[in-house]
């Protein structure tokens, strides 16, 4: 590679050329860039998938709370904090594993810290908001679940106790 004195005197043909030989740091810069949306993005399809299919099998239970009494922000706080704890505790692993590594990877990186505090306070606030969002929508989900969808399937007590909440509801009819 010729060294910069080498270069032509021109300053446009100067600039050419510094872009020419910084190409594939930015090829790779946008590619790692892309990569990481693209993770934030199947991360949070990821979440909402589970917690979807964890709330669509709670419903009965859903139900039978809100037969019971419980007002929907109980239900919505009970969906989004079981998936906020895991999300904390995955997270956690995740700095975790991320300190373990910056010895390895801070050959890696130009223009900041290994330790970059930004970035280890950036990235954890981001997950944490794109994992609310994806527990509240399952969580809005399970407050619809009719009282009364649970009393096709559940015989227990309790069912029989509050069974004229049921008798009440216009689809059990």
């Amino acid at each position: 590679m010729r060294s910069i004195r080498t270069c032509p005197s021109k300053s446009k043909r100067c600039r050419n050329y510094l872009a020419y030989s910084l190409w594939p740091a930015r090829i790779g810069a946008i590619v790692l860039g892309s990569t990481g949306v693209l993770a934030v993005l199947l991360a949070c399809v990821g979440i909402y998938g589970v917690m979807a299919y964890l709330v669509g099998q709670r419903t009965r239970e859903f139900g039978t709370r809100i037969a019971i009494g419980a007002r929907k922000m109980d239900i919505i706080r009970l969906v989004v904090a079981d998936g906020m704890r895991l999300a904390l505790f995955g997270m956690g692993l995740g700095m975790v594993a991320a300190i373990a590594v910056l010895p390895a990877t801070s050959s890696l990186l130009y223009g900041t810290k290994p330790m970059d505090p930004l970035t280890f306070l950036a990235v954890p606030v981001l997950l944490l908001a794109v994992t609310f969002l994806a527990n509240y929508i399952p969580a809005r989900r399970a407050t619809l679940a009719a009282p009364c969808s649970c009393r096709k399937h559940e015989t227990s007590l309790v069912m029989k106790r509050y069974h004229w909440v049921y008798s009440r509801c216009a689809p059990c009819r």
